[in-house]
């Protein structure tokens, strides 16, 4: 179907076509170079392909042309459209727009889009089990490209209508990734309000988060503080070597100072956040259990005097073989409040469970979920708040959760705080 009179073809000054402000263009920015070469080209060849314009000299085409005559101040041929369906007026633009060059990757993603939706409008959108309407395909066929490539633009077309900053980046490559950065911020930031309700996770220091806890409102303090051992310098990492990035991806700070001081803190805070029936649990060093004993003891707590063993392999790891034993165990200090009772009573006072294996770690001294479900159950009914101030990988939110507890903590490290946020989500969702 032809739109066009061609025999009303005729020529005006440039300034008696007007641009309509209601008619959005895609080409935002002109590069005056290339057109230099168009009113080259236009001076040598003349104007082979007039301007698109409605009865009263509205521009529904050929902007580069008309900028062109008006750089070289000459006259511009234009040709009436006789369509009055702005439907098709918009359809002619796009189609002319994206069979040129020049078009930003946002400029065209954007192009393709409108184009389709409007071939849809126009022609009716395809259904399922019926024949007929436009389909990707055909927006495709109509480019010239594959329907993969429709897709994609009207992907990115999405993302820069959603994020309006992407469409100053000069490859779709960029834009994706953007695009795909936000995507993921705003979805831990969902995940973060939806921790109001199924979880309370906070992105904070443990000795500033731990005084806004009310008193006495914590059944167990269940907690993998930093060891004060130096672990971020002598773990054995990536490669079989000590020191480095972790197979997590990152380390943290473990200086046996530091350690003690949050010792200290967690300490007084805890026996003031637990209840008088309240547990906790808190990993320690070997080399460290009885100077933590005595932290705790001196705010009020009742630590039991000798150490709970987590036996995590029957082969142990040492990164000086000739000179000591393998290590195969950690230590936890238990601790309980006057008027606490154990659970599961009579339970050995070493736990075996697997450590949870290097390469499906989230967090460098991440623990098995099964080795903390096991200590909750020993201690706290269903329906307890657990607290995990150094919340790491959130093994213990996932414990909690999977027992119908309702855990609350903080993670200072925000690389740590978003893979556990992920890692919630799909314990929520499982």
């Amino acid at each position: 179907m032809s739109y066009f009179n061609k025999k009303e073809i005729f020529e005006v000054d440039p300034d008696d076509v007007v641009l309509d402000e209601d008619l959005p263009r895609y080409r935002k920015e002109v590069d005056q170079r290339k057109l230099k070469k168009l009113l080259h080209s236009m001076e040598k060849y003349g104007q082979f392909v007039p301007i698109i314009v409605t009865r009263d000299m509205r521009l529904v085409a050929g902007g580069r042309r008309l900028a062109a005559c008006k750089m070289g101040q000459r006259k511009v041929r234009c040709i009436y459209i006789d369509a009055v369906d702005p439907l098709v007026l918009r359809e002619i633009e796009l189609e002319e727009n994206l069979q040129r060059e020049n078009l930003t990757p946002a400029e065209e993603a954007l192009a393709i889009r409108d184009l389709h939706s409007i071939k849809q409008k126009l022609y009716g959108e395809s259904q399922r089990g019926r024949e007929g309407g436009w389909t990707l395909d055909k927006t495709a066929e109509s480019l010239g490209v594959s329907k993969a490539k429709v897709i994609e633009h009207i992907q990115i077309a999405e993302a820069v209508e959603t994020f309006p900053e992407l469409a100053k980046l000069k490859k779709k490559s960029a834009i994706k990734r953007a695009a795909k950065s936000i995507d993921v911020a705003l979805r831990r930031a969902e995940l973060a309000r939806q921790a109001r309700s199924e979880w309370d996770l906070h992105l904070a220091d443990a000795r500033e988060w731990m005084p806004t806890i009310p008193d006495r409102s914590v059944d167990l303090l269940l907690t993998d503080p930093p060891y004060g051992i130096d672990i971020d310098e002598v773990a054995m990492h990536i490669g079989r070597k000590t020191g480095g990035v972790s197979t997590a991806g990152y380390k943290f700070e473990d200086k046996p100072d530091k350690a003690f001081e949050l010792y200290t803190v967690l300490a007084r805070e805890s026996f003031r956040f637990c209840k008088g029936t309240a547990h906790a649990w808190i990993f320690v060093a070997p080399e460290y259990f009885h100077a933590v004993r005595t932290i705790f003891e001196a705010v009020g707590w009742l630590p039991h005097v000798r150490p709970i063993i987590w036996v995590k392999r029957a082969v142990g790891q040492c990164n000086a073989p000739k000179c000591w034993p393998a290590s195969c165990y950690d230590m936890l200090l238990y601790c309980r409040r006057p008027d606490s009772e154990l659970v599961l009573q009579g339970r050995p006072d070493w736990i075996q469970v697997p450590p949870v294996e290097p390469s499906k770690r989230i967090h460098p001294t991440e623990k098995p979920v099964e080795l903390l479900r096991e200590l909750i159950q020993r201690t706290v009914m269903p329906n307890s708040v657990v607290c995990d101030p150094f919340a790491g990988s959130a093994s213990t939110f996932r414990a909690a959760l999977s027992l119908k507890m309702r855990p609350i903590g903080c993670e200072i490290d925000k690389a740590a705080y978003a893979a556990a946020l992920e890692a919630l989500s799909k314990e929520v969702r499982s």
